[in-house]
């Protein structure tokens, strides 16, 4: 399994936690990396966990999301980590691969009171 923007915006890059705080890899300096935080984005949704097989999410998906949601269908039944949908702030969205650790990085960093 591995931490990787599967889809979408910033695709192919890898994501990681550093300093507590879940970031897209996009440069080789590390204040060019996207940060997951309250500040940036807008929403986002575990939309596929463990080995489940969401067919009827899929095809929902791609009726109410267009291309993103097929996206999310057909990698749904794949992945062995989570599937997390992350709209950002500026429009921008991406679908995420990711392991336990970064999702709770992720909630930690976007929630306010």
């Amino acid at each position: 399994m591995s931490n990787l923007v599967v889809s979408g915006d910033y695709e192919k890059k890898a994501v990681g936690v550093y300093g507590g705080v879940p970031q897209i890899l996009v440069g080789f300096k590390p204040k060019n990396n996207i940060r997951l935080t309250g500040d940036s984005v807008e929403k986002y949704e575990v939309v596929s966990e463990g080995e489940k097989k969401r067919a009827s999410r899929a095809v929902a998906g791609a009726v109410l999301a267009g291309p993103l949601g097929l996206a999310v269908g057909a990698l749904s039944a794949k992945t062995k980590g989570m599937l997390v949908a992350v709209e950002f702030k500026d429009g921008k969205k991406s679908l995420i691969e990711c392991d336990k650790k970064f999702y709770e990085a992720i909630v930690k960093n976007c929630f306010y009171d």
